[in-house]
């Protein structure tokens, strides 16, 4: 793999990633409204590292409405499956497609170099103990290399 270099916000945004990933831009979620209500139909902007930037269009009167939502209170409200949790491959190609990178000790990878690489263990070419172990990749992937030699 490749060590990429990446600009302070980039930094941000993979340490974010590493404890929760963040959906993309464009996203919709749900944010809890000042009054406690939840409303779906927002959309992400962007993360920092408390927070999370949304908007959401106003149907009748077209305003664009904007929040920053505690980082804490969008990972209740938007739980997301992680590496951990995925069950097959097109899984873990969704999971990784949400983040930006995961930062192992050989390096910092893309989730575009990590999918690459998953799809080289999936298909022979490449040995499992050349992923990061970040996220617990190495072992996930393991797991569902497992589950396809067995047919599950």
């Amino acid at each position: 793999m490749t060590r990429t270099e990446r600009s302070s916000e980039e930094n941000e945004r993979s340490e974010l990633s590493e404890r929760y990933e963040i959906p993309p831009h464009g996203t919709h979620v749900v944010v809890e409204r000042s009054d406690g209500v939840l409303e779906s139909g927002w959309e992400v902007l962007r993360a920092t590292r408390n927070r999370v930037k949304v908007r959401r269009v106003d149907s009748p009167a077209q305003a664009v409405l904007t929040k920053y939502v505690l980082l804490d209170d969008f990972k209740r409200l938007n739980p997301l499956p992680g590496i951990l949790d995925v069950e097959t491959f097109d899984d873990l190609t969704n999971v990784l497609g949400r983040i930006s990178s995961l930062t192992g000790e050989s390096g910092i990878y893309t989730s575009d170099e990590i999918a690459r690489m998953a799809l080289q263990v999936r298909q022979g070419e490449l040995d499992p103990a050349a992923l990061t172990r970040a996220g617990g990749l190495r072992e996930r992937v393991k797991y569902l290399l497992r589950n396809q030699r067995d047919g599950i």
